[in-house]
């Protein structure tokens, strides 16, 4: 039993002044027996009804068909089944009711009742609505840590490394539903009131607190998860900031420079930033499975074989052994997901992880509100948020993915939208080639940017990078025609708009 279903059929109740609210959920034994329900004064239990054939209840059977809802203003006449008869003397009538189905992948899994038994009653659009809106979540599970609060003051609300023996913080079912909130990828270390000069005391070991894990019951090694992302949704405060030391032109801009952003009405807009809007495309940074302790293992050493950070107790959640010394930190993806930072695992999308242990012990965090492809200076519109997705398990795919796959639909706000671009070769300062380097036509097509920018909309050059990071897309052109693949950068020119003159006092 859930109690926090109880309670959602209790505030439904008392919102529409019912006398009953049932939920039936489907069972492989008895056909929708009621499993939950809330009760006004003086009002009867029907929980432990039996002999109720729910198959021929015309509701039901409507319900089956792919009836959207069902309203009845007077049930007297709605079965000619005896059963249901002697439970509407038993207990008292039932007058009036609506009755909405909750549906999973199509399939009919919960019916929710309610119910007055007073007398006869014409429901209002208000109310059915109200009806849809709680069927349509009524079953979804919930994380929801207090996101204000850093991951490291509340270390059981979370994890900051990836290891195979963290406990789930909770078990659902394949199928369901979950919205998990997730904080930042700094665990709230950069705020409204923060200045450049607070960026050079940030704990990176800090990054990034991730909600979970979530185990899906069923799961295990072999399988594919697969992960709808339904609904993402950001905080009203984001941040962009030039890290020292961090960023595809780090060597160029070693001083701090953060940009902070209000987020509302569907775009970021910045008093840093003036004359520019950038506008929200949200998408989960950080998503992700368990790896197997074999597979641990063979991260840790093959990154340290190429000098990559190793697992480090300092500010590791959990800070407890075995986990402080040997979980593997989050800031690389890897074949099991990650830091991604893929845009296109927004909502809409679906993402296929390879299972790598029981329940695949899935976790998220680090909404970004937007992001330019490349996230050239080394972080996005960075905020708190929100993710509502549903979890399935796939057994025996035909394809088993290695490295995470993304099913997605491009927003159309990229359609038909104007860009300057810039392009950029493998070229060093002094005019010599690092052949089919990409990293170095990326250097430079981004640097082919921030001076477009600087010229043509008077940004300074860090405006012009924080830029580039949140709204800027690389994109690799051609990597085939030895010695120069092309990186292109792409500025949508509606970023930009008409700032006012200042009055002189």
């Amino acid at each position: 039993m859930s109690p926090e279903i109880d309670a959602a059929l209790e505030r439904l109740r008392g919102a529409l002044d019912a006398s009953r609210v049932t939920l039936r959920r489907h069972d492989p034994v008895e056909v929708f027996p009621v499993r939950h329900e809330a009760l006004g004064p003086g009002v009867a239990s029907i929980r432990e009804v039996a002999g109720l054939d729910m198959t021929r209840q015309p509701v039901v059977v409507r319900l089956l068909a792919g009836a959207a809802q069902v309203v009845e203003p007077d049930c007297a006449a709605a079965s000619d089944d005896p059963g249901y008869h002697a439970m509407r003397e038993r207990f008292g009538g039932l007058a009036a009711q609506i009755v909405t189905p909750v549906r999973r992948g199509g399939e009919l899994v919960a019916i929710l009742s309610i119910h007055d038994l007073r007398a006869p009653r014409t429901w209002t659009e208000r109310e059915l609505a109200t009806a849809r809106d709680v069927a349509a979540s009524i079953l979804d599970h919930r994380l929801a840590p207090p996101v204000r609060r850093p991951l490291v003051e509340l270390p059981e609300t979370g994890h900051n490394r990836w290891h195979p023996d963290l406990e789930p913080a909770i078990t659902i079912d394949a199928g369901d539903t979950i919205t998990v909130d997730c904080r930042d990828g700094l665990d709230g270390q950069i705020t409204v009131t923060s200045l450049d000069r607070d960026l050079l005391t940030l704990d990176l070991g800090r990054g990034h607190p991730l909600t979970g894990p979530i185990a899906v019951r069923g799961a295990r090694p072999g399988d594919v998860l697969r992960v709808d992302i339904l609904e993402v949704v950001c905080d009203d405060f984001g941040s962009t900031a030039l890290i020292p030391g961090f960023g595809l032109l780090a060597d160029l801009y070693p001083d701090p420079y953060l940009v902070t952003w209000a987020l509302r009405d569907g775009v970021a807009t910045s008093g840093r930033m003036p004359g520019v809007r950038v506008p929200a495309d949200p998408f989960v940074g950080v998503i992700g499975v368990a790896p197997s302790h074999a597979r641990l293992a063979e991260w840790t050493a093959r990154e340290a074989a190429c000098g990559a950070l190793p697992p480090l107790p300092a500010s590791a959640v959990p800070a407890t052994e075995p986990y402080a010394s040997t979980a593997v930190r989050t800031i690389p993806p890897r074949e099991l997901g990650g830091n991604l930072d893929v845009r296109q695992v927004r909502a809409g999308s679906t993402i296929f992880l390879a299972v790598d242990v029981e329940g695949a012990l899935l976790s998220l965090g680090d909404v970004h509100f937007a992001q330019g492809d490349g996230e050239v200076c080394g972080t996005a519109v960075e905020c708190h948020g929100r993710v509502r997705l549903r979890a399935d398990v796939m057994r025996g795919a035909a394809h088993q993915p290695r490295t995470p796959l993304v099913e997605s639909t491009e927003p159309a706000l990229a359609g038909g939208r104007r860009h300057v671009v810039t392009t950029g070769f493998p070229l060093r300062d002094d005019g010599s080639v690092s052949p089919m380097d990409a990293t170095l036509a990326a250097r430079n097509a981004v640097l082919a940017m921030i001076d477009w920018l600087g010229a043509e909309r008077g940004l300074t050059p860090q405006q012009a990078y924080i830029l580039c990071s949140a709204a800027v897309d690389l994109r690799i052109s051609q990597i085939v025609d030895v010695p120069h693949p092309t990186v292109s950068a792409l500025c949508p020119l509606d970023l930009f708009h008409d700032v006012p003159p200042r009055r002189d006092d």
